[in-house]
């Protein structure tokens, strides 16, 4: 029905919103961000996305001119690794060395990961040297073990510097005067590595490389999953609260719940089951890490995951919550004082929100007006939203133009589609630069075109309300 998924996702990953547009024009999506922007307990401070910074005056209406921007580090490898030609024989070699040039791990964590790989508590046999060397250069190491690395964003001049360096390594040809070529053919199709776009595409990256660095230190950009105490290599694994990692892995989900030859009702419901599935799992994984109300030291979270298999305590138990709330309403009346299922969700209220479809049908923002800054200025909209937010000292209302001059400095994090399961409420922070800045995520998804947007919001507070996840 629709040609496109407009959604949001936050830091945690959980999916706040997820509506079908028709085209990714900001004035389409207006309406639902908008809304989205009202909700009590959403407060983004940075932005995401792929065409960063692209529309920033749409962003910086919606938000009050409080929103940071950055360019999405996945989307930024992408615009690179699209153009170059796949079946040659140092494609491997070269998406190692490329991504190299954009980020390294953390020096203590490859530390600790290549022990564990040395010693054989990671894996069911001991690597060697060459092993290791061999693993790097392949997609399965990013696959496997990058959950147990942080990411660190070179500086731009790093990071345009490695980039002149690898393009150069990989080129057949060279012009006069350049530096010259060091690349070879493919030796059984006598095909180049690199295609007609690669050169444009680096010198775009090269121009972008600004907006890709963190705003946050590397100790707020992540969640710290401690060691299960069952676990024979002990080592920490990450959450990265940049959502485009959680956006793309949601996109794989996606594609599995309901599709355009159902009845809409039905594709409705089965995306928003997903959703709420998908929303309990992420839920269940940030209960693991370490956070303000699970603090490193707390015994009874060390027990409890001493009972449960490594492998297993990923797996969410139970998705039906309204049944777990009457289970234990049932051991209440009985005089149990301790129910048996924690963490239980009660089903909030009907918010009237309408996802997927319902709002292409009901909002038809195809048909609504829009002024230039591409705001929708529906009844409904005018009603809610007469945002009145200082900026630079101005007051902006969300129906007008912007008056003031844009900020110039921007800030990362990515993205992921939603549904009516929506994310936990975010916890108000002044600052980005706290450490419980957090991230939400925008996203378009059409099968054949991506254009993703992220958010950073302040770091979610697990309340029960703006959610729907009764299955």
């Amino acid at each position: 029905m629709g040609a496109s998924c407009f959604g949001v996702a936050t830091e945690s990953g959980e999916i706040a919103t997820a509506v079908l547009v028709l085209t990714t024009k900001a004035q389409h999506i207006s309406h639902a961000v908008k809304h989205l922007a009202c909700r009590n307990n959403f407060n983004p401070k940075v932005l995401y996305s792929d065409a960063w910074p692209a529309k920033e005056a749409f962003w910086y209406v919606v938000f009050g001119g409080v929103l940071e921007g950055r360019l999405g580090l996945f989307h930024f490898e992408q615009r690179i690794i699209s153009t170059l030609w796949k079946k040659h024989s140092d494609y491997s070699e070269t998406m190692t060395l490329l991504l190299d040039a954009m980020y390294t791990y953390q020096s203590d964590d490859f530390q600790a990961l290549i022990s564990a790989l040395k010693n054989g508590t990671l894996g069911d046999e001991k690597h060697s040297e060459e092993d290791i060397a061999e693993l790097r250069r392949s997609r399965l190491f990013r696959q496997q073990y990058s959950k147990y690395l942080r990411k660190v964003i070179h500086p731009k001049d790093t990071m345009i510097s490695m980039l002149d360096d690898w393009f150069v390594r990989y080129k057949t040809t060279a012009s006069v005067g350049a530096q010259p070529a060091r690349g070879r053919l493919d030796p059984v199709t006598q095909m180049p590595l690199y295609t007609m776009e690669t050169k444009k595409a680096v010198e775009q990256c090269k121009l972008k490389a600004q907006y890709v660095q963190d705003l946050l230190p590397l100790e707020e950009m992540c969640y710290t999953i401690p060691p299960n105490p069952n676990s024979p290599h002990q080592l920490n694994k990450y959450l990265s609260k940049r959502a485009e990692s959680k956006l793309e892995s949601f996109h794989d989900n996606l594609a599995h719940f309901g599709n355009g030859g159902m009845n809409n009702s039905l594709a409705d419901n089965l995306n928003l089951c997903g959703t709420a599935r998908y929303n309990l799992t992420m839920r269940h994984k940030l209960r693991l890490a370490v956070t303000p109300e699970n603090p490193l030291e707390n015994p009874l979270q060390a027990e409890r995951r001493r009972k449960i298999p490594t492998a297993w305590e990923d797996v969410v138990s139970y998705f039906n919550h309204s049944e777990l709330a009457y289970i234990n309403s049932i051991a209440k009346d009985a005089g149990v004082e301790e129910p048996p299922f924690s963490n239980v969700e009660v089903l909030p209220k009907d918010m009237g929100k309408g996802f997927f479809s319902e709002y292409l049908c009901v909002v038809d923002p195809i048909n609504q007006p829009y002024n230039e800054n591409d705001m929708c200025l529906c009844t409904d909209c005018k009603q809610r939203d007469k945002l009145t937010k200082p900026q630079n000292g101005e007051i902006i209302d969300a129906h007008d133009k912007v008056h003031t001059t844009k900020p110039t400095t921007t800030l990362p994090m990515r993205a992921t589609t939603a549904t009516n399961a929506s994310v936990d409420a975010n916890k108000k922070q002044e600052t980005v630069a706290n450490s419980d800045s957090g991230v939400a995520t925008n996203c378009f998804d059409n099968r054949q075109h991506h254009d993703r947007i992220t958010f950073s919001t302040p770091q979610q507070q697990h309340t029960k309300q703006q959610r729907v996840t009764d299955l």
